[in-house]
């Protein structure tokens, strides 16, 4: 089957593929079935049929949430390459355990890139969700992608970095110990990106309202992770004016996922406030990073 082509296109339903579904890549994949169409795919025959049939013996998911993914948004576990094949958003979540030395052992990653690589289309991205120390995805995953699906990185497909990253909420808590979501109704999670990571060039579907000046059709180009060009039909000179603002207002700092259906989204209307407006579709932003998006993240300083 040719799937050379298939192709990720942000006018096109995203459809995600987590590829092992231990600790992590479970959970994970039941949350994202929530919001997108998921395929959660393991080599194990017998742990796929166990989680199939609503049961997870790690129990690091609950059986009745286990199975309203499934009843209710259509959640699936596979061993089978050909059922992960039409995704275009793959998560690769295997151990990456040690050695009797205390070496990684890199084989579950090496298997399950070569998997990816076997599916993989034009315009598809990949995610290494896996702890790996640096250079791994760059020198070992990688490679393994490209000879196995015949396509280049960086051209053909983004692979995104996110080494120890944390999908964050938009939690917050009063004084008083009280937790809230400010972020309601659009259940917005985000992350912060992989340094000098971010390369090609993003198109904005909805206007930016910048110190009451629109911003409209506009695209930024991104080369080792910096906002390196942009374009406008209007308000050009605002948008520069923004990316001039400091050393690092060029730079990715964050990006966000946001759910097709989002209320802000469907009503239609442009609220000219970035806070609100950006949540009515998946985003990038500007500038600093958010520290725990990063497992230990908050423990580092700025240097």
């Amino acid at each position: 089957m040719d799937n050379k082509n298939k192709g990720f296109n942000p006018e096109t339903t995203t459809k995600i593929a987590v590829i092992g579904l231990g600790y992590v890549g479970l959970p994970l994949a039941r949350l994202f079935s929530t919001k997108f169409p998921t395929v959660g795919f393991d080599m194990n025959p017998h742990r796929v049929a166990a989680l199939n049939g609503g049961h997870d013996a790690t129990l690091e998911v609950e059986d009745h949430l286990l199975r309203e993914a499934m009843e209710q948004h259509g959640f699936r576990c596979t061993c089978d390459l050909e059922e992960i094949r039409d995704c275009n958003f793959y998560v690769v979540a295997v151990p990456t355990p040690v050695d009797a030395d205390n070496h990684p052992d890199l084989q579950p990653l090496i298997s399950a890139s070569r998997t990816v690589g076997q599916v993989i289309g034009k315009g598809d991205i990949v995610v290494y969700e896996s702890t790996v120390y640096p250079g791994v995805t760059e020198d070992i995953c990688v490679p393994i992608l490209e000879e196995a699906s015949g396509l280049r990185c960086g051209t053909d497909f983004k692979v995104g970095l996110i080494p120890e990253a944390v999908f964050a909420g938009g939690e917050e808590g009063t004084i008083g110990g009280t937790l809230f979501n400010p972020n309601i109704p659009s259940e917005e999670v985000f992350t912060s990106p992989m340094r000098g990571k971010a390369e090609g060039t993003v198109v904005a579907t909805r206007p930016l309202s910048y110190r009451g000046e629109l911003i409209e059709n506009f695209s930024v180009t991104f080369k080792d992770g910096k906002v390196v060009s942009c374009t406008a039909e209007k308000g050009l000179h605002a948008l520069e004016r923004l990316l001039d603002t400091d050393v690092g207002s060029r730079s990715l700092g964050e990006a966000a996922l946001i759910p097709a259906s989002s209320p802000i989204a469907t009503s239609g209307i442009l609220f000219y406030n970035t806070l609100c407006d950006e949540n009515a579709s998946g985003h990038l932003a500007l500038g600093e990073c958010y520290p725990d998006t990063m497992k230990g993240g908050e423990e580092l300083t700025e240097e």
